[in-house]
Order: C-alpha cells, then sequence, then structure tokens
C-alpha cells in the first residue's frame, strides 16, 4: 500500500514516467471469402477490440452478449507484433453460408480461463457438423498461441489449417495447460513448430485423433494429460516428431490406438501411461527407431503393445500389459524389439507375446503367465532370442513355435505349470527346424 501510494505520488508530480500500452491498430478488409479483421499493433484484450471496432463502425463484428460473453462475425487475424487476451466466451461464427476463424499469424494469442466454440446463431449452440466446414483456431507465421486452463469446443472441419486448434510451420509455438479440447476434427494438430509442452489436459470426442503432432514437431513433453473417446487414435506421433517425452497420460476408449509412434518419430519416451479399453492397441510403433516403452499399464485394448513395419531397436521395460483382447505385446512385419525385460504380460486372451514375424530378444526377467499361450513364434519371425524369463501358469503352451520360424534361442527359462506343454514345435515331417537350442 505504501509502495502503491509512493509511486502515485510520483507519477503526479512527473518523477515517474508509465510506459503506455501500445496503441491499438485495428483494420477490416473485405477478401474474396469475406470480411477480415487485422489487429496490426498493440496489446487487446476483447472488449478493447470491440471498442475500437465500433468506433471504426464496425460494431457487428465483436458484439457482447449479455451473460453469454463475445460473438465474433469476421475471421480475426493477429498480426506480428500484436498481442490477443481472450478471457471468458468466445463464440466464432459458424452456419451454412458462414464460417470464420481465429487466427495468429505471427503475432501472439493468449487464451486464458476462456471457452472458445463454433456457434449457431440460430440454435444458439456450438456447430456439431463439420461436413459443411466449421470455425477454426491457427497459429502460424512464428506466432505463439497459449491455451491456459481454456475449453476449446466443437472447432474444426477436414481442411488444411482448419483441422480444430492446429499450430503450424517453424518457429510457431507455445503451451497448453489445464485445457480441454472436445468435438473437434482433430482435438489439436500440429506441425514442424517449436517444441511445445501439453500438460494437464483433456483431448475428447474428436472426429478424427486427440492429440496428432505432425510433420516434425520435435522435442514435445506430452504430461499428465487424457486422451479419450476419439475417433481414431487418442495420441499420434506422426511424421518426424523425434525426441518426445510421454509420461503420464490416460489413452482410452479411442476407436483406433491408444497411443501411436510412426513415420520416423525416433527416440520417443513413453512412460508411466495408462491406456486401455481400446479399439485396435494400447501402444502402436511402427516405422521409428529406438522408441522407450517403460513403466505403463496397458488392458483391455485389442492387443497391448504392436511393433510393426520397419519400427526398430524397440524397449519394452517394467511395463504390465494384463488382460488385453488378443496379445499382450506382438511383433510383425520387420518390428524389431532390442530388449524386453522385467516386464508382467498375463491374463491375456491369446499370447502373452506373439512373435508373428520381425525379430525380438525377450528377457531377463519378464514374466508371461496366465496366458492362453505365453509365448507364441511365429513361422514368419525372422530371429528370436528368449533367455531369463518365466513363462507359466499358461492356460495352453508355453512356448508355442512354428515351422518356418528363424534362429531361436531358449536358454534359462523357467517353463513350468503351463496347461498343454512346454514348447511344443509345430513342423512338417521329415524337415528340420534350424537354429532352435533350448
Amino acid at each position: 500500500m505504501i509502495v502503491a501510494a509512493l509511486a502515485g505520488a510520483l507519477v503526479a508530480m512527473g518523477l515517474l514516467r508509465v510506459a503506455a500500452r501500445p496503441r491499438i491498430t485495428v483494420a477490416v478488409r473485405s477478401t474474396p471469402v469475406g470480411q477480415v479483421v487485422e489487429l496490426v499493433g498493440g496489446e487487446a484484450g476483447l472488449g478493447d477490440l470491440a471498442e475500437v471496432l465500433a468506433g471504426q463502425g464496425h460494431d457487428d463484428i465483436l458484439r457482447r452478449r449479455s451473460g453469454d460473453g463475445w460473438v465474433l462475425a469476421s475471421t480475426l487475424i493477429v498480426e506480428p507484433g500484436a498481442e490477443l487476451h481472450v478471457g471468458g466466451n468466445l463464440r466464432l461464427v459458424s452456419e451454412p453460408g458462414q464460417i470464420i476463424g481465429l487466427e495468429a499469424r505471427g503475432g501472439r494469442l493468449d487464451v486464458r480461463d476462456a471457452t472458445v466454440s463454433s456457434w449457431d446463431r440460430r440454435t444458439g449452440r456450438p456447430d456439431p457438423d463439420p461436413d459443411d466446414g466449421r470455425s477454426w483456431v491457427l497459429a502460424r507465421d512464428r506466432a505463439t498461441m497459449d491455451v491456459l486452463d481454456a475449453r476449446m469446443v466443437e472447432l474444426g472441419y477436414d481442411w488444411p489449417e482448419r483441422y480444430g486448434v492446429v499450430w503450424r510451420t517453424a518457429g510457431t509455438g507455445g503451451e497448453v495447460r489445464g485445457s480441454s479440447f472436445t468435438g473437434n476434427w482433430h482435438g489439436a494438430w500440429t506441425a514442424g513448430t517449436a517444441p511445445m509442452r501439453i500438460r494437464d489436459s483433456v483431448f475428447a470426442r474428436s472426429h478424427v485423433h486427440g492429440l496428432d503432432p505432425s510433420g516434425g514437431s520435435r522435442g514435445f513433453v506430452i504430461e499428465d494429460n487424457e486422451f479419450s473417446g476419439n475417433g481414431r487414435n487418442g495420441l499420434i506421433l506422426a511424421v518426424e516428431c523425434d525426441q518426445a517425452v510421454v509420461k503420464g497420460n490416460r489413452a482410452f476408449g479411442n476407436k483406433g490406438h491408444g497411443i501411436v509412434i510412426q513415420q520416423r518419430s525416433d527416440d520417443v519416451l513413453v512412460e508411466a501411461n495408462e491406456v486401455h479399453d481400446n479399439g485396435l492397441a494400447g501402444i502402436d510403433v511402427s516405422g521409428s527407431a529406438r522408441a522407450r516403452l517403460a513403466a505403463n499399464v496397458v488392458y483391455a485394448n485389442w492387443t497391448g503393445v504392436t511393433v510393426h513395419d520397419g519400427a526398430a531397436d524397440i524397449s519394452l521395460e517394467r511395463n504390465r500389459l494384463t488382460a488385453n483382447r488378443v496379445d499382450g505385446m506382438r511383433v510383425s512385419t520387420g518390428g524389431a524389439v532390442r530388449t524386453m525385460r522385467a516386464n508382467l504380460v498375463d491374463q491375456n486372451y491369446r499370447a502373452g507375446a506373439y512373435l508373428d514375424g520381425g525379430t525380438a530378444q525377450l528377457g531377463p526377467g519378464n514374466r508371461l503367465i496366465g496366458n492362453e499361450v505365453g509365448l507364441w513364434i511365429g513361422g514368419r519371425a525372422r530371429r528370436a532370442s528368449v533367455t531369463g524369463n518365466t513363462i507359466a501358469g499358461n492356460v495352453l503352451d508355453g512356448v508355442h513355435l512354428e515351422q518356418g520360424a528363424g534362429p531361436v534361442e531358449l536358454r534359462s527359462n523357467a517353463i513350468r505349470s503351463n496347461g498343454k506343454a512346454a514348447f511344443p514345435v509345430e513342423r512338417v515331417e521329415g524337415q528340420p527346424l534350424d537354429g532352435f537350442s533350448r
């Protein structure tokens, strides 16, 4: 109080100068696709922007609805050097013949403690139908967009840069924290951006993926989020999303996979996530190298973990893969598991681990218990080393080995108390099984 009073007195005497906020500069122009508002300079909230627009004779562009926040009727672009703060409720008009966007093109967009949604003025509700286009939020051209303690609702459609809430192009970035993305085309989508941190947020009921970093979105930290009920995958790291950390998330009830790593998204850590009840795999890895899956709990998916199509040097450590509807872990079509150790793989409907192709080194310290088959090595497996594991209490075989498998080493495993056999071998009469030792 004393400091504030003293500062006020000094200002009054002209002895202390307070930096004035940059003047808000707004331009309204017509384009072939409709009227566009540009925040060219200055720092503004929605009220500041509405006041300037009204002074220019455009009070129909941004209107305040009593008790219901703001309705924006023209696309708004935040240019380099300008900053827009969005708080409260902001409705983006989304109607037949008129859809508008909120865009940061080089400027800064701060969405904080706010709800941003598409808006159909005829129904007084967000627009649930993306088929005829729907309002969007976009940051690009080295813009910064933060979404903090906010709700992003029913946004986007199937068109580049209009997928819902989008960060795009090199140098663009921001932070997501404590927010929800519901009913969007993609919950949130990025391409080629600066490293971002996305945490404590919910990505739910998207038409496609919940969260989709893509196209060289490197170095992301994705922590303590929920990915649920999305039309395809919960989280997908697609196309060169290197060095991501995916930790402490929950992915469940998605129609596709829970968590996906694909297309040269190398050196990814997936740790301490809970992944369950997804339509396909809990965690799916393809076309990427050196992914490390550690301390995850993966259950009630079609398959717990799948490694396939050129996934190389993959490691699984201290995971629990349990009660999946087919296999706990499956390797196929050129996948390569460098190490699988200290995992509990139990109560899966078919196999604890199914090597349907590729190569794998299993052990030491895995427990394959209570599955229909503990370990199934298919005829297309190229090479397998199975060392120092416990394979016990499975309904049928401990290790089921098909004719045609490449070199297989079974060494120092405890294979016991299985319902049918320790290790039956399928073979064609008169043809030896190459490379088998125990």
